[in-house]
C-alpha cells in the first residue's frame, strides 16, 4: 500500500496563524513570563498537550480577573485569543488591559473575523440576523456578540423551521432585512 500526504495537508491558514503566534510567544518568552491561551487555541489534542508541556496554559474567562491582577502586580503575562475567537466584550477588556499594563501582552488569533464583520454590518436597526451553528460553541458565541441588534443562533435547518413555526416568522416580518450566515 502506498501512502501519500496531500501537498497542502496541515492546518488551515487561520489555525496556522494562531499556532505560529503561540510558537513565537513560547520561543521568545522571558524568564518567569506566563503564556496563556483563552480557551483551547485550536481543536487538536496532540498540539495542545505538546504546547502545554512547553509551558502554555489554558485559561477560561473566569481566570481573566486573576490574570489581570497578576499583570498589574508586575508579572509578565501573554494571553492569546483562540482561533475561534471570543466575545466582543472580553476582547475589548483585554485590549484595554494591554494598553494600560505594560506587563500584559494580548494577541488576538481569531480567524473568523470576516464572519464577525458580516454580523456587525448585517445587524442593527430594522434587521434580524440568523446564524446556523451550535449556539454554545465559542465561535458562534463570539460571532453573536458582534451583533448591533437582534438575532438568533440556531443549530440547523430543522431548528430554524421549528423557530419559524413557533413565532420566529413574526419577528422576521417586523424587520426590514433578514441576514443569514451559515
Amino acid at each position: 500500500m502506498e501512502l501519500r500526504i496531500a501537498e497542502h495537508a496541515g492546518f488551515c491558514p487561520g489555525v496556522r496563524r494562531a499556532t505560529d503566534a503561540l510558537e513565537k510567544a513560547l520561543a521568545s518568552r522571558s524568564d518567569g513570563e506566563a503564556i496563556y491561551t483563552l480557551g483551547r487555541l485550536i481543536h487538536n489534542d496532540e498540539y495542545i498537550r505538546e504546547t502545554e508541556s512547553r509551558g502554555a496554559k489554558i485559561a477560561s474567562g473566569d481566570d481573566i480577573p486573576e490574570i489581570e491582577r497578576r499583570a498589574r502586580a508586575g508579572e509578565k503575562i501573554t494571553l492569546l485569543i483562540r482561533a475561534h475567537g471570543e466575545r466582543e466584550d472580553t476582547v475589548r477588556r483585554l485590549v484595554a488591559l494591554s494598553r494600560e499594563c505594560e506587563n500584559f501582552t494580548f494577541l488576538d488569533c481569531t480567524c473568523v473575523e470576516k464572519v464577525r464583520r458580516i454580523a456587525r454590518e448585517n445587524s442593527g436597526e430594522g434587521k434580524f440576523f440568523i446564524l446556523i451553528g451550535a449556539p454554545e460553541h465559542p465561535e458562534v458565541e463570539g460571532i453573536m456578540s458582534c451583533l448591533r441588534g437582534d438575532g438568533v443562533a440556531l443549530r440547523d435547518s430543522a431548528e430554524l423551521e421549528k423557530w419559524l413555526r413557533d413565532g420566529g416568522e413574526g419577528v422576521i416580518r417586523r424587520c426590514e432585512t433578514v441576514s443569514a450566515a451559515a
